[in-house]
């Protein structure tokens, strides 16, 4: 809940600082400056709080693409072209406890083997790691052998579970922006106000 604060404020602060930029421009600068997720590897999946961290992640997405609050949610890491944020904290999760798990200490080996073979779900990094091995379907003798690499898994689960037709509705989107974003500057065959109309009839496409 604290990250959640503190990345409220933070899109506040790009949204106060810079509302005049592109919105291709203001996305980049909220994920270089509003990412405060430092920490989230030890958070717990189970926990209903991390839902209420991406509800707002989310609710900043549409801020910062100028979007109305109606825009579906699985539409916004298209337009960014991004993991959606939930498949983010576990992608790092897993890098975490794959860096524990080949860890040059044997303590350290010692209770990540403990947390993943044994306690499983009684353990932070079994339960985490076991819900992960469940939402992104890797084989996890693979991971245990060092012979996976974790971010391009989980990335090309993403790719190939989601909807062509939502890509196509996200492009659509993007350019979309930014014809608006250049209406603003200079004349165009559509005023703003027009290309506004079409990005909220998409917006709940």
């Amino acid at each position: 809940m604290r990250k959640r604060c503190t990345v409220v404020g933070q899109e506040n602060n790009v949204q106060c600082y810079f509302p005049t930029l592109a919105a291709d421009v203001r996305y980049k600068l909220f994920r270089s400056y509003c990412s405060s997720i430092y920490g989230c590897e030890l958070w717990h999946f189970n926990d209903s709080d991390i839902n209420n961290f991406c509800t707002a992640w989310r609710t900043g997405l549409r801020r910062v693409w100028d979007l109305p609050n109606i825009t579906h949610s699985d539409l916004l890491h298209l337009i960014g072209e991004d993991l959606p944020i939930y498949d983010e904290l576990c992608r790092r999760s897993v890098l975490f406890i794959r860096k524990w798990f080949f860890h040059t200490s044997s303590l350290v080996q010692f209770v990540t083997n403990y947390g993943i073979f044994h306690a499983r779900h009684k353990s932070l990094i079994g339960s985490n790691f076991h819900f992960c091995v469940s939402r992104f379907n890797f084989c996890s003798s693979l991971f245990f052998n060092g012979c996976m690499n974790v971010s391009n898994t989980i990335v090309q689960h993403y790719l190939f579970d989601r909807d062509q037709k939502r890509v196509f509705l996200a492009q659509f989107f993007r350019d979309s922006l930014s014809l608006r974003d250049a209406a603003h500057r200079s004349p165009c065959f559509l005023t703003s106000g027009e290309i506004s109309c079409i990005i909220n009839c998409l917006a709940t496409g």
